[in-house]
């Protein structure tokens, strides 16, 4: 996220999903590194599927002694497909409707993050982030964009390392994962 990494103001709503959780995580980082002082319960807020419900109070109640509030909620469903409860159905449309009526107030008290596994794109939420804030979807990395992002890596730490040795170290690295996870 670039307005991020050039510290740039952040925007006031959020969608990262996709399988590469490392980089999603790195993003949520940087976000949480301009606030100066994050205080959990007071000015940043986890929300899960089990309090989604909770989104909107927190959205609502100030940032006593803050600017600004961080909420992140993670795994919501809110950006799955109905399921046969419809409470996700209900709890979305709630939620929609909230951020689109009342985003001027949400922009200048809050910054709200979705992270989720999946999103469909068809569905009203998305397309409301997507018009107010940043939607960023995150596929794992390709092997010439791994070898690009650790070059990276090691530049900064002022390390030289031959193309042939990142070439080894991926597919070390790739071969372990792979038996790690099967």
């Amino acid at each position: 996220m670039e307005e991020i990494e050039n510290n740039k103001e952040l925007k006031s709503l959020y969608l990262f999903y996709g399988d590469e959780r490392y980089l999603i995580e790195e993003t949520v980082k940087k976000i949480k590194k301009s606030f100066d002082n994050l205080q959990k319960g007071i000015n940043y807020i986890e929300i899960s599927e089990n309090n989604i419900t909770d989104i909107i109070q927190n959205l609502e109640t100030p940032a006593f002694g803050f600017n600004k509030k961080l909420i992140i909620v993670r795994n919501s469903g809110l950006f799955k497909k109905d399921t046969k409860s419809g409470s996700i159905s209900s709890n979305r449309e709630k939620i929609e409707s909230y951020l689109k009526d009342n985003f001027e107030y949400i922009k200048n008290d809050n910054v709200l993050v979705f992270i989720e596994e999946d999103a469909l794109k068809n569905l009203n939420i998305y397309k409301t982030i997507q018009k107010y804030g940043i939607v960023q979807e995150y596929n794992f990395l390709k092997p010439l964009q791994i070898k690009d992002r650790l070059k990276k890596i090691c530049m900064a730490y002022n390390v030289k390392i031959s193309d042939e040795n990142l070439n080894y170290f991926i597919d070390i690295v790739r071969n372990q994962y792979a038996r790690d996870y099967k």
